[in-house]
């Protein structure tokens, strides 16, 4: 029975009880090392069970906080492995079957990527968020069949990746019958701080902070352990050397008796002479007196944090007998328990594992690492021992380092990558190995932005001669050069001259990737873009010849022949070469920048089927990887594809989830883009106010120089125009103007946008800037660009010419996606034949154009469209949204899945988000639909369109 803990043990007892009734709750149990944390953990492991809870419980140390998913594995491991061949199969079902590599098991093969991808496809580089996912939904499909407990002890020692796991979990355990428990140390700094921050953040977490005993029950504690017959005085006096603290009490009672001192030895003078930081010389006391071997193999185990007998012998150099004899002598003494070897507290450990001399502690873990890997240990375990031991030149070390790397890398966790790498980096390599561990230490670098990874992978670049690695450098290097630095001349240049040393031999595969890379730095930089056009023909039979490795360089090729060569050119056949059915996707994931920037093409070129194909593509590889940067890429391409068709409430929807998910987790490539769309859906919807607080938080001038700049400053120049800001406005559209890399009109309207802002004051250039548009948009053929480029000519000429126009801009756009710049159009039709004195001609494209606008959800638009109506003589109607125009973005992807079949929990997997939100959504979804009764599921999909065809997403 644990002494002055019933309030906590009521806390526990009921978080246990509502574990299994099914809402689960996270409790942490904090303080001091040595308060008793770890036994009331131990308490409601105990209740827990009884209570019909299955408890898995894993444990943090610090030796092994490098491991990535360490306390992950120690948590669900041996349970998996052990579990019967179909118990396995329920238990990774769905997204959890994404831990099979982390937990050694066998990756479960997917069909669908593995027929379409030709050799090893590449992992996706958010492995770390896709496992996170994956141990939910473990932890979900455990806890279906019985309500779990996970108890960590220890959670400060616990590795950054576990942690992040605890993190997801905890956010979302309320939903499921799971108790998740944790100890933390809060007189313990670490690198994941705000990890632990987060966990006691979660909603509602219950904290227990256990408080030091009271006099009483350090009295009750040192009569039982020593004499019922000890004074008041003597117990207050060990109080008050302990501060109350149980495990430091309970050493200095331990050591009281194992010093066999006589009853009048024992005073309060005695006692006042402890503290709590002499635990130290306590704990060491009662091991001189077990001998020297025996304090060998305490220091063996300190340095090993646990073991086996076997394994602290070698350590400790002493034979298998000895060492058998010594361990008894340490579990008799209460120092170390059994099976594996490991000290009682972390206390103990500590006050060994510091006695030990630095040099030979160093030199201990590089045994120890040594002897790990000759017996086919985790490449991690290896690696935590090295990171503790002194450099020698050794090149077994370096590649044991990289190994350790390499699996730190797998398991999702660059930060400790990093440090193995750098660590080797110290050893230091021998020249051939120097140049791998640096691009090796780079490419981490860059996964984590650490600034670091330029210097890094330019040595490597300098010392690395074979071909196949200088690519990989190479490309790592210009990738955080264009896209993480915007520093394309550099890159352009770097990727230059490394062709050229090269030489004419190097492999076309080879050749081909850094052409790639380098055509598309080209690309975004107005100071180069010239470059691309001078190599276009060389480039197409480099790609041919370089077979699967030329795919990204036809899609390249074809993408900037649909921005500078317009429809004329059939550019979306090189396109669907280099996607290859899919293949592409599949083998470089759907975060792959060249997939990035097909996508975005395509959207921005109308090209609305192949657009969904490819983010049908991008969804797939989302759902097969669990790859949360493949779900961005979708959501935020789709939002911008659902603006230019102009179903704003959709695309503001889904820019604001792509915006918040950007944020999260850092992929600020993404953000800029989200703003511009969302800033647009916005105005278009009459929430000026929103828009113009969500775009004036980004600091736009800051970041000049990309495609999602000149989108927001076309946004935000509309916006002000539309907030009577005229100058702001005109300053925006110069600045973009000024900025444009490539000039098509129907990607960025620029010049028609400032030309009906600048008529009223500059006819002149008003006229110039729109006749430059409609030319340029003519030369192009798209149907967008010429409708929108008309409409503003029509607006600056006005007249008959001006009504020609019009009509003209409405016929090209009735044959485009573009709703709303149609809707757009008709208004403006027929306001200008109002104003023109006909008033009855102007209904029918006003009507028409106020239909079109409330459908798109524009009400400024629509409240524009009234107006002239009512000018006009008619009486405008007002369309009520029903059906599943009801249905929001979040809704419409979830009736989607559900109408083609499947399961909530396959929903709720494939979204990212929990089953309770899928059911949530589904509610809704049959009330909008007017559906009801068992076969509601059933007819789903036949109520979602007319025709019975599934919504888009």
């Amino acid at each position: 029975m644990l002494l002055e803990r019933s309030q906590e043990l009521r806390l526990l007892r009921t978080a246990i009880a509502e574990a299994r009734s099914g809402s689960g709750r996270i409790v942490i149990i904090e303080g001091p090392a040595g308060i008793g944390k770890t036994a009331l953990l131990a308490q409601a492991r105990g209740a827990a069970s009884e209570a019909g809870l299955q408890v898995l419980s894993a444990r943090g140390n610090e030796l092994e906080r490098e491991f990535a998913f360490g306390v992950a594995r120690q948590l669900f491991e041996v349970l998996v492995a052990r579990a019967e061949p179909a118990r396995q199969e329920q238990l990774l079902a769905g997204a959890a079957g994404f831990m099979r590599p982390l937990l050694g098991l066998d990756r479960r093969r997917d069909d669908r990527v593995d027929e379409r991808a030709e050799g090893t496809a590449r992992p996706a580089p958010d492995i770390g968020f896709t496992l996170s996912h994956a141990l939910y939904w473990l932890t979900a499909n455990l806890a279906e069949g019985e309500p779990l407990m996970l108890a960590i002890d220890d959670a400060q020692f616990a590795d950054r990746s576990s942690l992040q796991c605890l993190v997801y979990l905890a956010a979302r355990c309320q939903e499921l019958p799971v108790l998740l428990a944790l100890t933390i140390r809060n007189d313990e700094s670490t690198a994941a701080d705000e990890l632990l921050h987060a966990l006691r953040g979660t909603a509602g977490a219950t904290i227990i902070s256990p408080a030091p005993l009271s006099q009483e029950g350090v009295a009750a504690l040192v009569r039982d352990r020593l004499s019922d017959q000890a004074a008041v005085e003597f117990c207050d006096a060990c109080g008050r050397a302990t501060g109350g603290n149980p495990f430091l009490l309970g050493e200095l009672l331990a050591d009281l008796v194992a010093r066999e001192l006589p009853a009048s030895a024992v005073t309060p003078e005695l006692v006042a002479q402890v503290s709590p930081e002499s635990v130290r010389r306590v704990v060491l006391g009662r091991l001189d007196r077990l001998g020297a071997e025996t304090g060998a193999l305490a220091q063996a185990v300190a340095v090993l944090e646990h073991a086996s007998v076997r394994e602290a012998a070698e350590l400790a150099r002493m034979d298998q007998e000895a060492a058998v004899a010594g361990a008894d002598q340490l579990l008799s003494a209460g120092i170390l328990t059994a099976e594996p070897l490991t000290f009682v507290h972390p206390l103990l450990r500590l006050a060994v594992y510091e006695q030990i001399p630095p040099a030979r502690r160093a030199d201990d873990h590089r045994r120890a690492a040594l002897s790990v890997a000759a017996s086919g240990g985790s490449p991690l375990a290896v690696g935590s021992h090295l990171l503790r031991a002194s450099p020698s030149g050794d090149q077994e070390v370096v590649e044991l380092l990289m190994n350790a790397a390499s699996a730190a890398h797998a398991g999702g966790d660059p930060d400790a990558a990093i440090a193995l790498l750098r660590r080797a980096l110290a050893e230091p390599p021998d020249r051939p190995f120097r140049g791998a561990v640096l691009g090796q230490l780079g490419q981490m670098e860059a996964l984590a932005h650490d600034p670091a990874c330029v210097e890094h992978l330019s040595e490597a670049l300098a010392v690395t001669e074979h071909p196949a690695t200088r690519v990989a450098v190479a490309t790592a290097l210009g990738e955080v050069l264009v896209w993480g630095g915007g520093r394309s001349l550099e890159a352009y240049e770097m990727l230059t001259n490394v062709l050229a040393a090269s030489g004419p031999e190097l492999d076309p595969r080879l050749r081909a990737t850094l052409e790639t890379l380098r055509m598309a730095t080209a690309s975004v930089d107005v100071r180069l873009v010239s470059k691309v056009a001078e190599q276009r023909q060389e480039l197409r039979a480099l790609a041919d010849a370089a077979g699967p490795f030329g795919r990204g360089l036809k899609i390249f090729d074809a993408c900037f022949s649909a921005q500078t060569e317009g429809v004329e050119v059939r550019w979306w056949d090189r396109l669907e070469e280099g996607l290859d059915g899919g293949r592409f996707v599949a083998q470089q994931t759907g975060g792959s920048p060249v997939v990035i920037y097909a996508a975005l093409v395509l959207v921005l070129s109308d090209e609305v089927d192949r657009a969904e194909a490819l983010l049908a593509d991008i969804r797939a590889d989302a759902r097969a990887r669990g790859s949360i940067i493949s779900h961005l890429v979708d959501l935020a391409w789709g939002a911008f594809l659902r603006l230019r068709r102009g179903e704003l409430a959709t695309a503001a929807e889904d820019a604001r989830e792509a915006l918040e998910l950007a944020r999260r987790i850092d992929a600020n490539w993404v953000e800029i883009w989200m703003v511009a769309c969302l800033c647009d859906a916005l105005r278009e919807q009459d929430e000026l106010e929103a828009a113009s607080r969500l775009i004036e938080s980004v600091p736009l001038e800051d970041a000049l120089g990309t495609a999602a700049t000149l989108h927001a400053l076309l946004a935000r120049g509309r916006l002000r125009a539309a907030l009577g800001d005229r100058e702001g406005a005109i300053r925006d559209l110069e600045l973009a103007g000024g900025n444009v890399i490539v000039n098509n009109p129907s990607f960025l309207p620029w010049r028609s946008t400032l030309a009906t802002i600048v008529a009223s004051t500059d006819s002149g250039r008003a006229r110039e800037l729109a006749e430059l548009g409609l030319a340029r948009a003519r030369e192009l053929g798209q149907n967008r660009g010429i409708g929108v480029a008309l409409r503003a000519h029509a607006r600056v000429v006005g007249g008959d010419e001006g009504l020609e126009q019009l009509r003209e801009s409405v016929e090209l756009l009735r044959n485009s996606p573009a709703r709303l710049e149609l809707a757009h159009s008709l208004v403006e039709l027929g306001g200008a034949l109002r104003r023109a004195g006909r008033r009855t001609a102007a209904r029918e494209p006003l009507r028409e154009g106020l239909a079109l606008a409330q459908r798109c959800g524009a009400r400024l638009l629509a409240e524009a469209a009234g107006q002239e109506l009512i000018v006009s003589g008619a009486r405008p109607r007002r369309d009520q949204l029903a059906g599943p125009d009801a249905l929001t973005p979040s809704e419409r992807r979830v009736a989607e899945l559900a109408a083609a079949g499947m399961q909530n929990r396959e929903i709720a997997q494939a979204l990212f988000v929990t089953t309770k939100t899928v059911g949530t959504h589904l509610a809704h979804i049959y009330q909008k639909l007017g559906l009801s009764g068992q076969q509601a599921r059933e007819r789903l999909g036949e109520r979602l369109q007319p025709d019975g065809s599934l919504v888009g997403t």
